[in-house]
């Protein structure tokens, strides 16, 4: 798929260097440009375009470029290929690397894409785009969640699901969420011919105002002119979720439905007492622990206010990713305290750790990182209080687990070791045999032992 962009034969080596002013813009590139900032507004990273040629096999080119050097000039000229037989496409997710369109390396997203071929429904043929978007909205498939706009592609339908920036690369959980919601659409528009093929995060959709090199017709954007006077909708991945899915939100995060959100540490012998768990899980544990101290200290922080909820707000943005629930679930944890922080200094702390959320959205390598040790350190954590908790734990509450959990693992429901529980059965079978009334030296023959041995089990 990657071709070297020095070959003469490649169309979109030049669009690689300068572009001359001389380039005529393409006619519908406002259009374009706004459809690009609608769905990578925030990307910091490479958008993958791919050009394939309709009748060349052979001829198919894909090369990545950030928003910021997407000059109109430049995006002319990818567009003007659909001039010379090529179906012009791009992705719904920002990539790591320009020039691999792969789901391990899907930065993030600001779009959900579902695609529908509504031409393989025979009670839809000869409709237009318009037509079964119109009929889809009537017969109330929009009532959950409506599409923040709708692009004729040439042959079918797309439908466009806005977001707020979601992270994906080191972020499964959001992955998983993201493909989840893309599929239950897909399901939910299936008698419109709803694509279960058109549901993986790299996947590319054709770019409005190119040519469907199939249909010979140019895909365009529904109702442009109404989307410039009236912003589309857009959503946060997890209140879509909230609205489409068959389930709650809370029930995808959990273990059963995004299947190993948290992991066993396992060892060649045993599992570790503890849990190697995502950034999201570990997150949600230390608000769990958090809590818990709250509740062993009476709600008495004083002196430790101030960090203690900074901290609980940043954990906990990573579960409600919004500012106002985050303010007032801070709020609330604030009014059981029995001394509460005044309502300014809760609205600054919860500002500050809304704001570090957000850098880490664009960049999960920025923000605020606290270890188990520097917040035993800056909560001043007592002994029987780490022995209360579940995640946050020092180095040595670790090993005393890890310790204990081993030493549980070789002994048996009786509290014995295997050695142990065979010498029990031994005395226990000698005493029984004695109890018949027979010698000790019987016994031992018996038994195939020395007749001291069976001295020796009876004194035990």
């Amino acid at each position: 798929m990657n071709h070297s962009l020095a070959t003469i034969s490649n169309p979109f080596a030049t669009i690689h260097k300068e572009v001359s002013s001389l380039v005529s813009l393409n006619p519908n590139i406002l259009e374009i440009l706004w459809h690009i900032d609608a769905t990578h507004s925030s990307s910091e990273h490479p958008i993958i375009f791919n050009a394939l040629h309709q009748k060349k096999a052979t001829d198919k080119f894909q090369w990545g470029f950030k928003t910021s050097e997407l000059t109109p000039e430049k995006l002319s000229e990818i567009v003007n290929l659909s001039s010379k037989g090529f179906n012009i496409y791009m992705s719904q997710a920002s990539f790591l690397k320009p020039h691999q369109r792969i789901k391990q390396n899907a930065f993030s997203s600001e779009c959900i894409i579902v695609d529908i071929d509504y031409y393989n429904i025979p009670s839809l043929k000869g409709y237009t785009a318009e037509q079964v978007f119109d009929q889809m909205q009537n017969n109330g498939l929009f009532d959950k969640a409506s599409p923040s706009y709708a692009i004729n592609s040439g042959n079918g339908l797309y439908l466009i699901y806005l977001l707020e920036l979601v992270p994906l690369y080191r972020f499964n959980r959001n992955v998983k969420l993201w493909e989840l919601v893309t599929k239950e659409l897909v399901n939910q528009f299936k008698s419109f011919g709803g694509d279960p093929k058109a549901c993986d995060i790299s996947r590319v959709n054709r770019l409005p105002y190119s040519t469907n090199q199939k249909t010979g017709k140019e895909a365009y954007i529904i109702n442009f002119n109404t989307l410039k006077v009236k912003p589309p909708t857009r959503y946060t991945l997890s209140s879509l979720a909230d609205m489409v899915l068959p389930y709650t939100y809370e029930d995808v995060l959990t273990y059963k439905k995004l299947n190993k959100v948290e992991k066993k540490i396992s060892t060649s012998s045993s599992a570790k007492p503890y849990q190697l768990l995502t950034p999201y899980s570990l997150a949600l544990a230390r608000c769990d622990d958090l809590e818990r101290l709250l509740e062993f200290r009476s709600y008495d922080i004083d002196g430790y206010r101030n960090t203690f909820l900074f901290l609980y707000s940043l954990f906990a943005l990573d579960k409600l990713s919004s500012f106002d629930h985050m303010l007032a679930a801070v709020n609330t944890l604030n009014n059981k305290l029995l001394l509460p922080l005044p309502p300014a200094e809760i609205n600054r702390t919860v500002k500050s750790t809304y704001e570090n959320y957000l850098e880490k959205q664009k960049d999960f390598r920025r923000g605020y990182k606290f270890t188990n040790e520097h917040i035993i350190q800056l909560l001043e954590f007592k002994d029987d209080e780490i022995g209360e908790m579940k995640t946050i734990l020092s180095k040595a509450e670790k090993l005393n687990r890890l310790k204990a959990s081993q030493k549980a693992k070789r002994r048996n429901e009786n509290g014995l070791t295997q050695r142990q529980q065979n010498v029990k059965d031994k005395k226990d079978i000698i005493k029984s045999l004695k109890k018949e009334g027979l010698t000790l030296q019987a016994i031992a023959e018996h038994l195939h032992m020395s007749k001291r041995q069976v001295q020796r089990y009876l004194q035990k």
